[in-house]
C-alpha cells in the first residue's frame, strides 16, 4: 500500500514539475474562476465586490492567454508573421479580456454607487489600451483616478499609466503632476523608471534642476534591489542634463564619485558641450 501510494505521489510531483509555470498559474486561475462563477450563480449576481473578482480573474486569464499566444507568434516563421490574421490569433485572449470588460460594465450599470469603481475602471481601461483604443483607455484611468482612495495601489497605477501617455505622447507638462502624485502614494518595484521618466519631463519642459536631482534619486534607488536598476540609463543621461545646465564641475564630480569608465563618461561631457559650442569647458572636461 505504501509503495502504491508512494508511485502515485511521484506520478502527481513528475505532472506538476513538467508544467510550465504559466500552465500552473493557468489551473489557479481556472479553479478560482469556477469557485467565482458558481457563487455568482448562487448569489444571482447581486453581490459586486464578486462580480468585481470575477472581472479580475478575467483579466488575469486573459494576460496569461496572451503571453502564450505571444510566444507562439513570435515563433512563427517570418514569412508566417509578414501577413497574419492577428484578430484570429489572439481569438482565445481577446474572449476574456472582453468577457471582463463586459463584466465591468454590468457592475456600473447594476450598483452605480459601488465603492469600489476605481477598479472596475481600472478594469475597463487596461482593456480598451489592450484593443488600441488609447482615448477611452486615458478616459477609464482618469475615472479609475477619481474613483480610488488616495492611498490605494489602483490610483497609483492609473496616475502611472495616464502619466505614461502623455510622456509617450510628448505632453510633459500633463504628464508632471501624474508622475509626482503616483510617486508621492507608493514605491512600487517600478519607482526608479518612473522617476527616471519624471526627470525627462522636467528637463523638457526647462526645470534642469529638478530634473538632475529627480535622476540623482533613480540612481541612488537603483542600488536598492527592491527597485529596477536604472544606473546604467542615469549614467547615459545625467552627462546631458548637467551640461546643458551648465554644471560641468557638478558633472566631473559625479562620475568620478560612481567610479566605472570615468574617462568615458567625461568624454560624453566633453561631447555635450562641443554640441552647445561650449568649446573651452570641453577641453576642461
Amino acid at each position: 500500500m505504501k509503495s502504491f501510494l508512494l508511485s502515485i505521489l511521484l506520478i502527481i510531483s513528475f505532472d506538476v514539475f513538467a508544467k510550465s509555470k504559466r500552465e500552473q498559474l493557468l489551473d489557479i486561475v481556472n479553479e478560482e474562476l469556477q469557485e467565482i462563477t458558481r457563487l455568482n450563480k448562487q448569489t444571482r449576481s447581486s453581490r459586486p465586490t464578486l462580480l468585481l473578482r470575477m472581472a479580475e480573474v478575467l483579466l488575469e486569464k486573459a494576460r496569461i492567454v496572451k503571453e502564450g499566444e505571444n510566444e507562439k507568434f513570435i515563433n512563427l516563421s517570418a514569412k508566417q508573421r509578414s501577413n497574419p490574421d492577428r484578430k484570429k490569433f489572439f481569438k482565445e485572449s481577446n474572449k476574456y479580456f472582453i468577457q471582463a470588460q463586459k463584466t465591468c460594465f454590468f457592475i456600473l450599470k447594476r450598483f452605480p454607487k459601488f465603492r469600489g469603481r476605481g477598479d472596475v475602471y481600472y478594469i475597463l481601461a487596461y482593456n480598451a489600451k489592450e484593443f488600441s483604443d488609447f482615448d477611452s483607455a486615458k478616459k477609464y484611468f482618469s475615472l479609475a483616478v477619481k474613483t480610488s482612495g488616495k492611498k490605494s495601489y489602483t490610483r497609483k497605477k492609473s496616475l502611472v499609466a495616464l502619466a505614461e501617455f502623455y510622456y509617450n505622447q510628448q505632453e510633459y507638462e500633463k504628464a508632471i503632476p501624474m508622475y509626482e502624485k503616483a510617486l508621492k502614494s507608493t514605491k512600487s518595484r517600478w519607482y526608479t523608471k518612473d522617476l527616471f521618466n519624471l526627470s525627462w519631463c522636467y528637463f523638457r519642459v526647462g526645470k534642469k534642476k529638478s530634473a538632475i536631482t529627480s535622476m540623482q534619486k533613480a540612481y541612488k534607488l537603483s542600488g536598492n534591489k527592491k527597485y529596477i536598476d536604472m544606473r546604467y540609463a542615469v549614467e547615459r543621461d545625467l552627462a546631458y542634463f548637467y551640461t546643458a545646465a551648465g554644471k560641468v564641475k557638478d558633472a566631473i564630480r559625479f562620475y568620478k564619485k560612481i567610479g566605472g569608465n570615468i574617462a568615458n563618461n567625461l568624454v560624453k561631457v566633453g561631447r555635450h558641450l562641443i554640441n552647445q559650442g561650449k568649446f573651452t569647458p570641453a577641453e576642461a572636461a
